[in-house]
């Protein structure tokens, strides 16, 4: 993810990982195993393909 490895970091990280599970985001595959759910991949992507469609570059700064 991009953290520098240290269980504070390790731990903020899971912490949040866990309420998107929670809310239906994510869903953990296995012990420290998520992955996004299919709906929310749908619609990020969808909002993706609209954003190149509108001619507005997709980039993290946005």
């Amino acid at each position: 993810m991009g953290l520098p490895d240290e269980a504070a970091k390790r731990e903020g990280l899971r912490s949040k990982l866990k309420r998107l599970v929670e809310r239906g985001w994510a869903r953990e595959e296995g012990p420290g195993l998520f992955r996004v759910t299919e709906p929310v991949a749908r619609q990020v992507t969808g909002q993706a393909d609209s954003r190149l469609r509108d001619g507005i570059a997709s980039s993290p700064g946005r």
